[in-house]
């Protein structure tokens, strides 16, 4: 497994908010009087591994704290680490239009320091992978989940024609995101940003990215320059508050924002993943794949789709079946008498911005995607309605 470069800092970021939360409950008095005592804060780590056959990371899950870390998200600048993402380089000469011929969106007008997000597919149209394409001043940086750079760099390699082109995988580079209201303002007063929103540093990449509902930025840095930003941001001068995978999470999906290997996979075409406009150009060149895809476009519908639902106070976890609500018994728990299952639960939460109430995002066979639609899912021994929705469920909709 991977391990950060941040693993110590993390540590004794924890540790000091075990005291800082110790001094005021003993400025206040409660441990003298047998009362409250302070929360010890550590740092909870999960393993990831999208594939058996590759490596994974462990990531951050929360340093004690998820629902403050959730609230710099909203409304501060919080620091989170991406250890499930990696860098693959493609440089040279002819770079951009190798790339552009390989990719779904168009990579040809994109301008030094600013990304695209595109798919890579192949001549299936399937989705090999879901791609952050950031321009350098010579090549580009694709930013994509750590298990596909080893099979993206050789599918890449495998159609390289005589292009100056070079293909190499960037070990040395960390991704990591800042969000929040308070993020642009920080990010300035740090230096890594300037006025314009481009990063100071030639060795690093900075993005407006606001995909997790809120203001953010998301950085490419060299691991050294991410434990610069780390001791001034967070140690010194307590701009950035250290957030983790479980309040990114929560405010991933209530931003409706899909993610590779988590709602979609290499099993999913584009058009299932409900993300086209932002991914895929129909005025391009030729890419693998295009034909499926243009076609899938111009002259029919996926047969699946990804959507947003809201349940009520029963949460579903990613995994669980969805049925016709009209479909499904009292009980629903006799396989020869409940309808067929249409759909799949992909990601779920609370969300803090609608009251608490459950939300979900879940792959969901076509003929039921219209918003109103009424399914069921099975937990605690019984059927639960959810409503087929708008992916974001912000109040409001999206930033």
């Amino acid at each position: 497994m991977r391990t950060s470069p941040l693993q110590d800092r993390q540590d004794a970021y924890a540790e000091r908010l075990t005291s800082r939360l110790a001094a005021t409950v003993a400025a206040a008095g409660r441990t003298e009087q047998g009362g409250a005592t302070a929360r010890v804060c550590q740092v909870a780590r999960v393993a990831y591994q999208a594939a058996l056959d590759v490596p994974g990371a462990w990531l951050v899950l929360d340093y004690g704290a998820a629902e403050a870390e959730y609230a710099a998200i909203r409304r501060g600048a919080a620091l989170i680490e991406w250890a499930q993402w990696g860098i693959l380089e493609v440089s040279g000469s002819d770079a951009t239009a190798f790339l552009d011929r390989l990719v779904t969106n168009a990579m040809n007008p994109v301008q030094v320091g600013v990304c695209a997000q595109t798919f890579i597919t192949n001549r299936k149209g399937r989705i090999e992978s879901d791609v952050v394409a950031i321009r350098r001043e010579h090549g580009w940086w694709l930013q994509m989940d750590i298990a596909c750079i080893g099979h993206v760099q050789s599918m890449l390699a495998q159609l390289h024609f005589g292009e100056a082109v070079e293909i190499r995988g960037r070990d040395d580079l960390v991704s990591v995101g800042v969000h929040g209201a308070g993020s642009t303002a920080a990010l300035q007063s740090l230096g890594v940003i300037d006025s314009g929103g481009r990063a100071n540093s030639d060795a690093a990449a900075a993005m407006r990215r606001d995909w997790l509902g809120s203001v953010g930025w998301e950085l490419v840095m060299p691991a050294g320059d991410v434990g610069a930003l780390w001791d001034r941001g967070v140690t010194a001068e307590d701009r950035l508050r250290p957030a983790g995978w479980s309040a990114a999470n929560t405010a991933r999906v209530e931003a409706g924002s899909p993610m590779f290997a988590i709602d979609f996979s290499t099993a999913n075409l584009p058009a299932e993943t409900s993300l086209l406009e932002s991914r895929v150009s129909f005025t391009k060149g030729c890419y693998p794949g295009q034909e499926v895809v243009a076609r899938m476009q111009h002259l029919g519908a996926p047969k699946q789709k990804l959507v947003g639902l809201r349940c009520g106070s029963t949460l579903p976890e990613a995994g669980d079946e969805l049925r016709p609500a009209d479909g499904a018994p009292e009980g629903g728990t006799d396989p020869a008498t409940a309808a067929a299952p249409i759909g799949i639960v992909t990601s779920s939460s609370v969300s803090p911005m609608r009251g608490g109430e459950a939300i979900a995002l879940a792959m969901v066979r076509s003929a039921h995607t219209a918003e109103g639609t009424a399914l069921v899912f099975q937990a605690d021994r019984g059927n639960h309605e959810v409503t087929v929705a708008p992916m974001c469920a912000l109040p409001g909709g999206a930033p």
